[in-house]
C-alpha cells in the first residue's frame, strides 16, 4: 500500500473524528475567514486560484476538512496542480487533498498530527494554491468557486473554529491578441493516442511568459500580442524529449495561424525519464527501477508508466527504444 495512501486515510479519519467531537465544544475566533480567490483569463490559459485563512486564531488551527467544487466542463485541475501555501506547516504530512475531475471536487485535509500544536496553522496568508486550465470549450463570463458540505477548521484545544467563507469564482474573458494553436501528439510505437497522452503539455511562446497546455485531444491556443511577427514554440513535458518549433510567421491577414492539425499534429517522444534532454541507457536505468511494478504498489512513478495502462513492464521499455539515443537536435519540422 502506498505511503501517500496510507497519509491520506489517517489524516481523513483523524480529521472526522475530530469533527464529530468539534461540533460540542467551540472557540469564538475575532472572524476567522477562508478566502476562495477571484481569477480572470482566457480559453486555453492557466490560472491560480488561492484559498487563503485570514484572522487565523492565537490557538491555530489544528485541523480543517473542507469541500471546493467548481465546474468540471470550464475548468479542469492540471497534474500535480494542488499547492501547499506558506501557511501550510510540514505539508508533506500534515497535508492532503482528493480530487474527483469528473465531478469538479476538491477535498481538502489539514491535521497536526504532534498533538502539541507544533504543526498547527498558526498565521495568516495561503493554504493552498489551485492550478486550473481553463478548456477551450469555455464560454465568456462568470463561473463560481465554492465550498460544498460542511466546512470543519479545529484549534489546537480541539475546539470547533466558526469560519466565515468567501467563495471565489474564475471570469473567462476574450482576450485580444495573434492566434496560435495547433494539436501535439506522443510518437510510441504501440500507436497509442490516449487523452492521458495527450493532454498536459506545456506550450509556450520562447521568451515571454506567454503558455498554455493541450487538452485531452492534444490542442493548445496562444494569443499573442500584436507587434510581434514571427515566434518559437517551445513544447515541454515531464518524461518527454523537449522541443522547440521554430519560424511561426504571425503575419497572417485573419490574424491566426495553425501550425498543426489533427491529421498532421506535432509529434512528441518520449523516454526523456530523467528531463536531461536525452534519451538513452540513464533512462532505461530509471525504468528498471520500478519495473513490474503497477499502479497499486509502493513506488510506482508515473512517469515511467510510458503508455499510461497502470503497469510499468516491457510496452513501456518498447516505447522508449522507437527514438533511443535521440535528443531535441534531432528531431525534423
Amino acid at each position: 500500500m502506498r505511503r501517500k495512501s496510507v497519509c491520506t486515510s489517517v489524516l481523513l479519519a483523524v480529521t472526522m473524528l475530530l469533527s464529530m467531537f468539534l461540533f460540542n465544544s467551540t472557540v469564538q475566533a475575532a472572524g476567522f475567514e477562508m478566502e476562495i480567490g477571484s481569477v480572470e483569463g482566457c480559453k486555453g490559459e492557466t490560472v491560480i486560484v488561492p484559498v487563503s485563512f485570514k484572522n487565523v486564531p492565537a490557538a491555530g488551527i489544528n485541523n480543517c476538512d473542507f469541500t471546493i467544487k467548481y465546474d468540471a466542463s470550464i475548468m479542469k485541475v492540471l497534474e500535480d496542480g494542488i499547492i501547499p501555501g506558506p501557511i501550510a506547516r510540514n505539508a508533506s504530512i500534515t497535508f492532503d487533498k482528493i480530487v474527483d475531475p469528473n465531478s469538479g471536487i476538491i477535498k481538502f485535509l489539514y491535521c497536526d498530527e504532534t498533538g502539541l500544536g507544533n504543526e498547527a496553522i498558526k498565521s495568516d496568508g495561503v493554504f493552498v494554491n489551485i492550478k486550473f486550465l481553463i478548456k477551450q470549450t469555455a464560454p465568456i463570463g462568470f463561473n463560481r468557486i465554492r465550498t460544498v458540505g460542511v466546512c470543519t477548521f479545529g484549534s489546537t484545544y480541539l475546539e470547533a473554529v466558526p469560519a466565515g467563507i468567501t467563495e471565489g469564482n474564475l471570469n473567462v474573458i476574450e482576450k485580444q491578441g495573434y492566434k496560435v494553436s495547433g494539436y501535439i501528439t506522443p510518437d510510441l510505437a504501440m500507436g497509442d493516442s490516449s487523452s492521458a497522452l495527450k493532454s498536459d503539455f506545456s506550450v509556450g511562446v520562447a521568451g515571454t511568459g506567454i503558455n498554455t497546455v493541450t487538452d485531452e485531444n492534444g490542442f493548445f491556443q496562444l494569443y499573442i500580442e500584436n507587434g510581434i511577427t514571427n515566434c518559437t514554440l517551445a513544447i515541454t513535458k515531464d518524461g518527454f524529449l523537449s522541443r522547440n518549433i521554430n519560424g511561426i510567421s504571425l503575419t497572417s491577414p485573419n490574424g491566426f495561424t495553425e501550425v498543426s492539425s489533427v491529421a498532421a499534429p506535432i509529434k512528441m517522444w518520449i523516454g526523456d525519464i530523467n528531463n536531461d534532454g536525452a534519451i538513452n541507457m540513464k533512462d532505461i536505468i530509471e525504468i528498471s527501477k520500478v519495473f513490474n511494478f503497477s499502479k497499486s504498489d509502493s513506488g510506482y512513478s508515473g512517469k515511467c508508466d510510458i503508455n499510461k495502462d497502470g503497469r510499468i513492464n516491457m510496452a513501456d521499455i518498447v516505447a522508449i527504444a522507437k527514438h533511443f539515443n535521440r535528443v531535441p537536435a534531432d528531431y525534423s519540422i
